[in-house]
């Protein structure tokens, strides 16, 4: 299915307030031919979704989150930042995962581009260029953004999409969200 999705060339950009495998499959086989994707493939995928939402709307206790998968094939967020929201959850099934900082790593009085280039803003945000953590495929990520309870405004994960440049690499990115959060 992971294949089927990256090598379509429609775009793929899903968007759901349900935790229903059945749904999200009946959702991906109508954008994806099923000669690409066998049915099964996707019920597989969307079950995944599904067990994530799951998992995060129980560590939050917020209901039905929001699921948002689709295929990245730009460097979406370069810059190093804190998400407005209160928390997030990320999964890249394929392709280069998101990037941190851990705190030791990170100038956060140097976030925000203020006139400067995005490779100067995150040369000054990045103290040890060499300690950028990097999400594996598959690996499940969730973290915590400027609405945080207690947070300040540049308290959170300090993090970015993982830079691709014109190298062709694509992602395909689940990011789950609290009910109520912006889908952006």
């Amino acid at each position: 299915a992971l294949a089927a999705i990256l090598a379509t060339r429609d775009e793929v950009q899903f968007k759901w307030k349900t935790l229903d495998a059945s749904a999200l499959a009946r959702s991906l086989a109508r954008a994806l031919p099923t000669k690409l994707a066998p049915a099964a493939a996707l019920r597989a995928l969307a079950q995944d979704i599904c067990r994530l939402g799951e998992e995060f709307a129980e560590i939050t206790g917020c209901g039905i989150p929001l699921l948002r998968f689709d295929r990245v094939e730009d460097d979406g967020c370069a810059l190093f930042h804190v998400d407005t929201l209160a928390l997030r959850m990320v999964c890249t099934y394929a392709g280069p995962g998101t990037q941190w900082l851990e705190e030791d790593n990170v100038r956060r009085e140097e976030l925000g581009l203020r006139g400067r280039t995005l490779e100067e803003a995150n040369a000054a945000i990045v103290i040890y260029p060499e300690k950028i953590r990097t999400a594996r495929e598959g690996q499940v990520l969730v973290f915590k953004g400027r609405q945080w309870q207690g947070h300040g405004f540049w308290d959170g994960l300090v993090h970015r999409s993982a830079p691709v440049g014109c190298s062709g690499q694509k992602r395909l990115r689940l990011t789950i969200d609290l009910p109520g959060a912006c889908m952006c």
